[in-house]
């Protein structure tokens, strides 16, 4: 987000962003927790916690479909200067997700890893 404030966009889409990705959030966080409670018991093993995380993301940019009537994640490629907000919109996601899948990998114990393999 900081790149996007600190060049010349127009300063309205500018301005809206931060509200912009706080509304998303705002709508996908009550739907997350309630899918996290309902899936509690499914969601035990390594394999399961990465696909529940990356439902979550895939919820995410959905969410900004129904809000923007567009995938945010497709548009962050365009070379007009919305590819530079909807770039600020994907691009905390897919950090975060990154996170996510990295923490979740570090975090399971060797012994479940090697029963997985075998």
């Amino acid at each position: 987000m900081i790149w996007v404030t600190n060049t010349n966009l127009p300063g309205g889409d500018v301005g809206m962003t931060p509200f912009t990705v706080g509304l998303v959030l705002i709508i996908q966080l009550p739907i997350g927790i309630i899918l996290a409670l309902l899936f509690n018991k499914i969601l035990r093993e390594r394999i399961h916690k990465i696909i529940g995380l990356t439902f979550y993301i895939i919820l995410y940019e959905l969410t900004f479909v129904i809000i923007d009537g567009q995938f945010s994640i497709i548009n962050s490629f365009n070379g007009d200067w919305s590819g530079e907000i909807y770039a600020a919109y994907s691009l905390s996601s897919i950090i975060s997700y990154i996170m996510g899948v990295a923490l979740i990998m570090i975090k399971e114990p060797k012994k479940i890893i090697a029963q997985e393999i075998l």
